[in-house]
């Protein structure tokens, strides 16, 4: 038997082997310590792989799936962290402020951020969204001094739990909310105010 006729017997056999070997390793996703994996089947979610718990173990590691039937959206465990800029504010006293706002969440239900908004950077723009809206209402209520102030009063506070309020609606939870940088516009700003 020549070679080419050898070649010609195991070509079948080797063409399967290497399709098995895809479809095996397709099955296969190592999920690591810092993400949690939605695994969503026909486009439902059908369960999370190392979802996080207060104090909890981690289910990080090899997990399985279905190739072609099941796909994974990935979400961030650990705390995350967005920043707002150049977001501006009327203060009581009229004074306008460019406000730099630094906000620190972490997402404790996966599924519902996948259904609801459909991904982690969906997740921030819509958060981004909210926050003019939230600082107007719970910071134009204060001085300029008060606002500039560490703490701004207590403002922050509440434009904290404000937020949070409407973060877990998408399965969030808004962990740190501070004004990392505010200046005055003093006639200066590129943007109306409301």
């Amino acid at each position: 038997m020549t070679v080419a006729a050898r070649l010609a017997a195991w070509r079948t056999p080797l063409f399967a082997a290497a399709l098995v070997g895809a479809l095996g390793l397709a099955s296969v996703v190592m999920v690591p310590e810092t993400s949690q994996a939605v695994v969503l089947r026909m486009g439902q979610p059908d369960r999370v792989i190392n979802a996080f718990r207060p104090g909890g173990q981690s289910g990080a590691g090899l997990e399985w799936r279905i190739p072609f039937v099941e796909r994974i959206v990935w979400v961030d465990r650990n705390l995350q962290r967005f920043t707002s800029a150049a977001e501006q504010v009327r203060s009581n006293d009229e004074q306008v402020l460019n406000l730099d706002i630094d906000t620190t969440y972490r997402v404790f239900a996966p599924v519902k951020l996948v259904s609801t908004v459909g991904s982690q950077d969906k997740l921030v723009d819509q958060l981004k969204a909210i926050l003019p809206a939230l600082l107007r209402e719970e910071l134009g209520a204060h001085s300029a001094n008060t606002l500039l102030a560490p703490g701004a009063g207590g403002a922050t506070t509440r434009l904290r739990a404000a937020l949070d309020a409407k973060a877990r609606a998408y399965g969030a939870q808004v962990i740190d909310l501070r004004i990392a940088a505010a200046r005055s516009c003093a006639g200066r700003c590129a943007r109306a105010l409301y």
